[in-house]
């Protein structure tokens, strides 16, 4: 008896061997941490990324021949400009001169004192501002319509925010990378930039407003602080709900995004 039980336990032994799930419960295996934002950052860019921030430099830069500062596009004939130069409109070299205004002395009644001097002739000189004069400042509230209505170089792609939230996630990171590269590239050095926040149609309006603005704002202040791009080149302002990038879905994905207008030649003029 003692042997057929040693038999038992030895062919068990050799079952619960070779079938180890058997013998034990498995650990869950474990998902790889998520990398920091500081490791995202300093990660080596590859070719593709470079491709990337290639295409958005390009299509952020104003090109020469841009319609001029408060010009929309098809009015008065284009100067063209030299791509080396700033794309500030150019002034004329000389002013035009402003008209006078002769106003004539006061009639004195009676007859005049002996030794009076006659009142001279007075002229005022009226200034005449510049016919390319900049067009008056334009509100920030308007730009994406002052963007269309001037062809102003702009881009827009989605950044990944968690509901109800503006920090800046490591999925952003990825996204606003080649963008912060872009913006900080020489090649847009002293260019002026409106970062737009959108969001899809969840939710109420003034609720959208707000959550938009904070994430514009949170960009904003990534870029500046880890690309060191000068906090007075970049604009934040937020629009809600109120310029869908799909408005037969309102509530996709695809509308909640990140929107960069070269506002350049707005801010030149004033604002």
């Amino acid at each position: 008896m003692a042997h057929l039980l040693a038999k038992v336990a030895l062919t068990t032994a050799i079952c619960l061997a070779s079938h180890p799930v058997v013998a034990q419960k498995q650990a869950p295996a474990q998902e790889p941490p998520q990398p920091t934002v500081k490791e995202l950052l300093g990660r080596a860019q590859t070719e593709a990324d470079k491709r990337a921030v290639e295409d958005l430099v390009r299509k952020l830069k104003l090109q020469p021949g841009a319609p001029p500062v408060g010009q929309p596009d098809g009015g008065a004939a284009k100067t063209p400009t030299n791509s080396s130069q700033s794309t500030a409109p150019a002034r004329t070299a000389t002013t035009p001169t402003a008209p006078t205004l002769t106003v004539p002395a006061p009639a004195e009644t009676g007859s005049p004192r002996p030794g009076a001097v006659p009142l001279p002739t007075v002229s005022v000189a009226i200034p005449v501002p510049p016919s390319n004069a900049p067009a008056p400042p334009a509100p920030i509230a308007q730009a994406l319509e002052i963007a269309r209505k001037m062809q102003l170089p702009t881009v827009d792609f989605e950044v990944f925010f968690n509901l109800d939230s503006a920090a800046i996630t490591p999925q952003a990171v990825q996204q606003l990378r080649n963008l912060g590269h872009a913006l900080a590239d020489q090649r847009l050095a002293g260019s002026k930039f409106v970062i737009a926040g959108h969001t899809d149609a969840h939710g109420p309006a003034g609720y959208n407003l707000v959550l938009s603005q904070r994430r514009a704002e949170a960009v904003r202040i990534f870029i500046i602080d880890n690309f060191q791009v000068p906090p007075d080149d970049l604009i934040a302002r937020g629009f809600g709900s109120q310029t869908l990038k799909n408005r037969n879905l309102p509530f996709s994905p695809e509308n909640r995004r990140v929107q960069v207008v070269n506002w350049t030649s707005q801010a030149v003029s004033g604002q």
